[in-house]
């Protein structure tokens, strides 16, 4: 229960932390890791009212992949339930790239179905090359975001790992309760 509860509370936090709102987290008492189609866990996150441009799109991936990134915290690797974390990240950059002109071309196939995005892909080495550039980009930065609240992370994880669910006012209150004051310089 652990370990999935430090993988949801990394959601979480990265979410919080770049400004979504995070309405609940909850992980399953009882889960059997051999049935494939069982959701151990969620975190429940509305992303930013705001347009939906690039900045956007790249917080949402960190968010989607702020799981993985807590499971290489604490962990030293990721386990193989980031496959959905991992493909949905995929295509969503694959869909900012390809399909809005968020990315080096502004030629679109209207591509929204994951099909089509996988062969964009797939027929695209740069595009392939592109998305993966940004995933590790992002997967870093929700690592140094999780780094530098580390100590509400941990609190987060050993609560919900307690109660098997956090209301999402709560995680807000903890990441803003943990939160490093930024130093200003006045002269």
């Amino acid at each position: 229960i652990r370990h999935v509860a430090a993988h949801e509370i990394g959601h979480a936090v990265v979410a919080a932390v770049l400004g979504a709102r995070v309405h609940e987290v909850f992980v399953q008492r009882e889960y059997d890791t051999s049935a494939s189609a069982q959701v151990a866990g969620a975190a429940v996150v509305q992303t930013r009212e705001t347009r939906r441009d690039y900045q956007w799109h790249l917080d949402r991936v960190a968010h989607i992949l702020g799981g993985m990134a807590a499971e290489q915290m604490v962990y030293g690797a990721h386990t193989d339930g980031v496959i959905v974390d991992l493909s949905e990240a995929t295509n969503l950059l694959t869909y900012a790239l390809s399909t809005v002109g968020m990315g080096e071309t502004l030629v679109s196939d209207g591509h929204r179905d994951p099909a089509a995005l996988l062969n964009a892909r797939q027929f695209d080495p740069r595009l392939r090359q592109r998305v993966e550039d940004i995933l590790q980009d992002q997967a870093v930065r929700a690592r140094d975001i999780l780094e530098r609240n580390r100590s509400a992370f941990h609190e987060l994880v050993e609560r919900l790992a307690a109660r098997c669910r956090l209301d999402g006012e709560e995680v807000h209150a903890v990441v803003s309760g943990f939160a490093q004051p930024q130093l200003s310089l006045a002269i």
